[in-house]
């Protein structure tokens, strides 16, 4: 017994101890009035390697409160035989083991030295990084990146973000339809700084310059431009408003086109003494120059736009000029030309001079204007001008006192007539063309219905108004024929010659007592022939009302005659 020592157990008081190999005993419930002690498998203590835990093991399976310190060299929590938190005596954690695991802090987290985080981090309030390295925040990428570097989102998605490219570009982007203001307070500059120190605006490339702007530029007070301006070297359509005053010190040199809108001036002088505008009511361009002086024009010549337009500087204008420059002074000056003729005499050109007749004046006082010999008006606008026909003619040199006025002469013949049977009607009846008066109506082409044309013509209006009634307009439409008998039908009867037909239809009659007509320049009526005549022509017009339905009555008619009076016919011992 030498090699044991002893204790006492007091038999009434333990009655049993139980539990698995390794369990840790604790205290149960009493059992016949004497107390117990017992183990459980969720606490047990491994001598030897048990599964995957190494020797010297306390395994507790449930929960665990520790009301004081905790020490240890390790601190491990598995879940499934894996490492989920693992905390060791030389300062290393680990927590989490997958990129979904979520770990939230509530309150202020310090990290002092470097932080490599694989996976999201969200902190609910502030984040404070300090530190004396040249970078507190680092955002280390590869150049196939393109994802955003930062990220800025409302409501779960996107709202803006601040990126590097694989091009080593910054974007500042807003990933809605809102502005980027860049905003100092206490009116303070914003400053651009840089190697380059180029600002573009809507530019895919480089900026060319320090401003590069393609696109329209706003400006709204003062612009001071110390260098050159050039505008549309990139964009030659783009247009710049300046809604305030554009001040350049050194000028401002313009390489394309220049607009200014119309009714506006052009101001020159510290006080606007001279202006340049295009007045839109006058359709002119105005200079203006309100000083003693007036305006100047200098140069080594003065070009007018027009044939051989050129003063010399230094000389006055010699003979069919009006112009001229002084010789001391380079103003410009009235060329001493003296006017052809005498007094009211019209000036025309005559080998190249001014030059006046008394067959042709002009009375300004009394506005009248005399012409002594021959006018002829011509029409059309063929070259030489005396291919041109001749439409209106004064002729002063045929004999006659007071010479004769011919030309294209538009006549109003009235013709009325009367038919009140409807037999006439659907066969025809020739009109007996007498200038405004009545006519009676004839069967055949005789002396009684044609007349004796004086000079070519033709229609070209008919107007008709008949008081009879009818059924049906349709099948009653006005048709009416024009029969020519040329000159060369002379040595014949009137109702034996050969005549031209010319007929025209009306599209529909007008009704009872409602005005017809019928437009020989248009095409909406069914016409063949021209409806012409030419000089010493017999000329007829005949009616028909087709239907037998209803006669015209006493109805009215009313032509347009043109007369040539250019071309007339004389014939026979009055030659």
């Amino acid at each position: 017994m030498g090699d044991f020592g002893w204790q006492y157990i007091n038999a009434n008081t333990l009655i049993s101890a139980s539990g698995p190999t390794g369990s840790i005993s604790f205290r149960v419930e009493d059992v016949g009035g004497k107390g117990a002690i017992s183990g459980s498998d969720n606490l047990v203590y491994h001598t030897a390697a048990y599964l995957d835990y190494p020797a010297s093991t306390l395994i507790l399976t449930g929960n665990l409160e520790v009301s004081g310190a905790l020490t240890a060299q390790q601190y491990n929590i598995d879940v499934v035989n894996k490492t989920v938190t693992n905390i060791e005596s030389s300062g290393d954690t680990k927590f989490g083991d997958t990129p979904d695991d979520i770990h939230q802090f509530s309150g202020s987290v310090f990290i002092s030295g470097s932080a490599d985080i694989t996976g999201s981090v969200r902190i609910t309030g502030s984040l404070e990084l300090t530190g004396s390295e040249q970078s507190l925040l680092v955002l280390n990428t590869q150049t196939t990146d393109t994802l955003k570097e930062i990220a800025f989102k409302k409501a779960g998605s996107t709202a803006a973000a601040i990126q590097i490219n694989s091009n080593n570009h910054v974007f500042i982007e807003n990933e809605n339809a809102k502005d980027i203001i860049l905003r100092t307070n206490n009116q303070n500059t914003l400053r651009v700084y840089g190697a380059n120190q180029r600002v573009g605006i809507n530019q895919v490339g480089p900026p060319s310059g320090t401003l590069d702007i393609n696109g329209d530029t706003v400006i709204t007070g003062s612009l001071t431009v110390s260098g050159s301006v050039t505008l549309g070297m990139h964009a030659p359509n783009a247009i710049i408003f300046v809604s305030g005053a554009l001040t350049a010190s050194k000028g401002i040199r313009l390489q394309e086109d220049s607009f200014i809108k119309s009714d506006k001036n052009l101001t020159f002088g510290n006080q606007q003494e001279s202006t340049i505008q295009y007045n839109t009511a006058q359709d002119a361009l105005i200079i203006s120059g309100s000083q003693p002086g007036g305006i100047a024009l200098s140069g080594s010549k003065l070009v007018l736009d027009h044939a051989g337009g050129t003063v010399v500087s230094g000389t006055l204008a010699g003979p069919g000029s009006y112009l001229g420059l002084s010789a001391t002074s380079n103003t410009v000056v009235l060329a001493g030309v003296t006017a052809g003729g005498e007094n009211k005499h019209i000036q025309f050109n005559k080998s190249n001079t001014f030059s006046g007749s008394a067959n042709l004046q002009f009375d300004y006082d009394n506005n009248d204007l005399t012409l002594c010999g021959t006018m002829e008006v011509k029409s059309g606008s063929s070259s030489p001008v005396s291919n041109n026909p001749v439409v209106f003619e004064v002729d002063g040199t045929d004999g006659q006192i007071g010479g004769a006025t011919r030309g294209k002469i538009a006549q109003v013949w009235s013709v009325n007539f009367d038919i009140t049977s409807t037999s006439h009607a659907t066969a025809g009846r020739f009109i007996g063309i007498t200038q405004n008066s009545t006519a009676g109506e004839s069967t055949n082409f005789t002396n009684v219905s044609s007349f004796l044309a004086p000079f070519s013509g033709r229609v070209t209006k008919l107007m008709f108004r008949f008081p009879g009634t009818y059924s049906n307009l349709v099948a009653a439409r006005p048709v009416w024929i024009l029969e020519v008998a040329d000159i060369e039908q002379n040595g014949t009867s009137a109702n034996s010659t050969t005549r031209v037909i010319h007929q025209a239809t009306a599209s529909a009659h007008p009704g009872q007592n409602v005005v017809g007509g019928i437009d020989f320049g248009s095409d909406t009526y069914q016409i063949t022939g021209s409806w012409s005549w030419t000089t010493g022509s017999l000329v007829g017009l005949k009616s028909i009302v087709p239907g037998g339905v209803a006669f015209p009555g006493l109805a009215h008619l009313t032509l347009l005659v043109e007369f040539d009076q250019l071309d007339p016919y004389i014939s026979g011992s009055g030659n």
